[in-house]
């Protein structure tokens, strides 16, 4: 393997030049910087014009994103309760990614105006007929004119496939109020370290970088976010009935509790962080 191959792009976080090969998944090598511990994917310069051709119908139903509808909305629902803790509605909300719509679904039933943008558009259509305001979009500077701006932005399971982030998310920070609060959630690097490559994972072509709890709050800092610590789980954030909050407090409050440490020994698949842009 051509030891060029890992020093023609600067890691994207910390600007390090020197990487170490991980593994290799569908003919792309996979490689994590000896300095900062990130891992990219080394994809063809091509992927990110031609990244919409991956997410078809194919993809969503492999993926099973077109089932469980009740299931994700739910999840959804809670997660966007943290947001509400720094950001409460009313206010405009837009999910990117938005896929089928969970957090579309989530967030007007939490009080909050909701658009969402992806760039599958199978699952554009699908949203749509949920009543959301949708657009396609590759990059926030592509956003629509009419957007208003935005009090909160989720990002479930979307920077680990952008092929510049920061870039990404800097944009996006000029379409926000000021103090809107951004939920980003990405797989976590340390599972799959912990594991091996040889076990199933989702890799390249699809996922382009491969984030630590680190190297996630490096890239939302660099590119301009204020990381804040989500609030713990209390009924505030599941719901007002005993029967959505009890189970909830007795099964994962101690998660909650060790949290931060079970992500960085590996236990945890995802990662969930929220920050503010600049007032």
């Amino acid at each position: 393997m051509p030891e060029s191959r890992f020093m023609v792009k600067p890691c994207i976080v910390c600007g390090g030049r020197e990487f170490r090969y991980w593994a290799t998944r569908k003919g792309i090598d996979v490689v994590i910087c000896t300095q900062c511990g990130h891992g990219r994917s080394e994809l063809p310069e091509t992927y990110a014009t031609d990244i919409e051709e991956h997410y078809d119908d194919g993809y969503y139903h492999a993926m099973s994103y077109d089932r469980r509808w009740r299931f994700r909305v739910g999840r959804a629902t809670r997660w966007l309760r943290y947001v509400a803790e720094i950001k409460p509605p009313p206010g405009n909300m837009l999910d990117i990614g938005c896929s089928m719509g969970y957090y579309l679904a989530a967030a007007r039933r939490l009080g909050w105006t909701p658009y969402g943008t992806d760039i599958s558009r199978h699952a554009l259509k699908v949203a749509n007929a949920h009543g959301a305001g949708t657009f396609w979009s590759l990059h926030p500077d592509g956003f629509p004119d009419w957007l208003p701006p935005l009090d909160v932005v989720t990002a479930a399971q979307v920077i680990e496939h952008l092929h510049d982030p920061i870039d990404y998310l800097s944009a996006l920070r000029g379409h926000m109020v000021s103090g809107g609060v951004i939920y980003v959630q990405v797989p976590n690097f340390q599972k799959l370290l912990r594991q091996g490559p040889e076990k199933p994972y989702m890799g390249p072509p699809e996922h382009a970088q491969f984030f630590t709890i680190e190297t996630i709050r490096r890239t939302m800092e660099k590119a301009g976010w204020e990381v804040v610590q989500y609030p713990k789980l209390r009924p505030s954030t599941i719901g007002p009935k005993l029967w959505q909050w009890l189970p909830e407090l007795v099964f994962e409050y101690p998660r909650e509790l060790t949290r931060e440490a079970n992500t960085r020994n590996g236990r945890l698949s995802n990662m969930h962080i929220m920050a503010r842009a600049p007032q």
